[in-house]
């Protein structure tokens, strides 16, 4: 479970065919990951400082998968300083065979099915594997692409 974040803005000239706002997914935040950043290459959209170019853009605003209104800051604060629990590394609350965690005998078998890693302040990353994950941000975020749910 997580939330969806969107930057509405303007439609484009070249692709509007009517009035309507464009809207961009930003990215994922899902409990104890870091922020899952979509990125768009082919849109010129390769990580944290490109999203900040468009969101300081004129006529744009960033909802949540709800309709609540997201400031600047609070878009920031929601990638950039992320921590799970208190901040205990993920190996030192990996419990094997325990709750969340029965289904994986060791930390490595977790990491292997989930695609992940442990990363700073208690959160999973995601293995970079250059098809989804194409790079760990230089914070809490990382750099993912395609089709998110």
């Amino acid at each position: 479970m997580g939330t969806n974040y969107y930057l509405l803005g303007p439609a484009k000239a070249s692709s509007a065919k009517n009035a309507e706002e464009e809207v961009t997914h930003i990215g994922k935040s899902s409990g104890g990951w870091c922020f899952s950043l979509h990125v768009m290459p082919e849109e010129g959209i390769h990580d944290l400082v490109d999203w900040e170019k468009l969101w300081a853009q004129p006529g744009t605003c960033i909802k949540n998968e709800y309709g609540d209104l997201i400031s600047l800051e609070k878009m920031r604060d929601v990638i950039m300083n992320r921590s799970w629990g208190d901040g205990e590394s993920f190996s030192a609350r990996f419990k094997p065979g325990v709750g969340a965690y029965s289904r994986y005998p060791t930390e490595a078998a977790f990491h292997r099915a989930n695609y992940s890693r442990a990363g700073e302040h208690g959160l999973l990353r995601h293995e970079v594997d250059n098809q989804h994950c194409l790079s760990n941000g230089t914070g809490t975020w990382d750099c993912i692409a395609g089709t998110f749910s």
